[in-house]
């Protein structure tokens, strides 16, 4: 439907202003920073063809029927465990952290790719399974507990709990029970909250009662 929707010149605008008003806020950012105080417009310059790039992918993606990547689903997880893998053993060490690996003329970050393939495998994986079935969830689970751990070794603590995120995110949109998702993660949101802030602490459990409630009588 998406596809068809580009093909035929119909987008989702809402999505493109919020995509293009993040961009210009962004290069704005830089922009007083770059070159009012740092007096490097190259660099700016350099930014400003990376966003024209990444517009450009952008348009050409919204005609590319993301379906066929459903085929490719257990070949891209192969891939980031393979990737994510090779990091640990010989990839390039800088600041203490083991997160690069260089092939020939240019070098990456497995982990950037991983946060992306993610998203399509964790979306094919959770169209196959009964979500609200305990042994499905806990493969769920395991499909991105595995290049987090991996992630997490390099070590890259930030990027392997933005992983968790994503599954956070990507579980809400699904079938699965509004209670199962709290039973699941209120008790770190919990945790965080009382050592934080014990008056947060006390607004979250009072708030989670009450949701908890309307949503058994409803």
């Amino acid at each position: 439907m998406i596809v068809q929707q580009a093909r035929q010149g119909h987008y989702d605008w809402i999505i493109i202003l919020v995509v293009f008003t993040l961009l210009t806020l962004g290069s704005l950012c830089l922009w007083s920073v770059l070159v009012h105080t740092e007096n490097n417009i190259d660099l700016f310059i350099k930014h400003i063809l990376l966003v024209i790039a990444a517009l450009f992918t952008f348009f050409a993606a919204s005609f590319f029927d993301f379906q066929h990547f459903e085929r490719l689903a257990p070949l891209l997880y192969f891939l980031i465990i393979l990737l994510l893998g090779l990091v640990l053993f010989i990839g390039y060490s800088t600041g203490g952290a083991r997160r690069w690996l260089h092939l020939g003329l240019f070098s990456f970050q497995p982990s950037e790719i991983a946060k992306l393939l993610l998203i399509i495998t964790l979306s094919v994986h959770l169209s196959r399974v009964e979500i609200h079935k305990i042994k499905h969830f806990f493969l769920v689970v395991l499909h991105v507990l595995l290049p987090a751990f991996l992630i997490y070794k390099e070590p890259d603590l930030g990027t392997a709990l933005l992983l968790f995120f994503i599954f956070i995110g990507m579980l809400m949109s699904s079938p699965i029970s509004p209670l199962l998702l709290i039973g699941l993660f209120s008790p770190f949101v919990s945790l965080v909250l009382y050592i934080w802030e014990p008056l947060f602490w006390s607004l979250y459990i009072l708030g989670l009662s009450l949701y908890v409630i309307i949503w058994c009588l409803y």
